[in-house]
């Protein structure tokens, strides 16, 4: 599987001494774990969703994916609530979905834009997701999270 490859080669990253780098290089690659942890993120909220929307976690005996997420996987009660809403949210909403997957956004830009759909129709989401992704590319999530806090109340 390809979780196995991708287990390997973090064992020879974490093998390689950040010393030997020149400053350049150790800039280079906390930009590419930048990516690499989004992308990570993306491929996580897909598998989660799939997993929470077919109540997997239901055979290992526990009523909510939060729950399983807690026990199995050692997640804050936080933690575990909140890769959950963002994977259901990722669902529903494919650009910032896409946009997560290619390390465009965030997984915080993309948690401030499915925080909109309690609030928000999806239908009226999604015909506004295009722009929420565009500012996510251009804000900090903090930002982002607050103009999405403005529009829920105005909504």
């Amino acid at each position: 599987m390809v979780v196995s490859q991708l287990l390997a080669v973090l064992d020879d990253l974490l093998a390689t001494d950040p010393h030997d780098l020149v400053d350049r290089q150790r800039a280079d690659a906390l930009i590419e774990f930048e990516q690499i942890a989004r992308r990570l993120d993306a491929a996580r909220a897909r598998t989660l969703a799939v997993f929470d929307s077919r109540r997997a976690c239901a055979a290992d005996g526990y009523p909510t994916t939060t729950s399983w997420l807690r026990a199995q996987c050692g997640s804050s009660r936080g933690a575990a609530s909140s890769a959950v809403r963002l994977a259901r949210g990722l669902r529903d909403l494919p650009l910032t979905a896409s946009a997560l997957g290619d390390g465009r956004i965030s997984a915080a830009h993309a948690a401030a834009i499915t925080g909109l759909l309690p609030a928000i129709p999806l239908q009226r989401l999604l015909e506004t997701e295009a722009q929420f992704v565009t500012l996510a590319e251009l804000w900090e999530p903090g930002q982002l999270h607050r103009y999405a806090q403005t529009v829920r109340h105005a909504y």
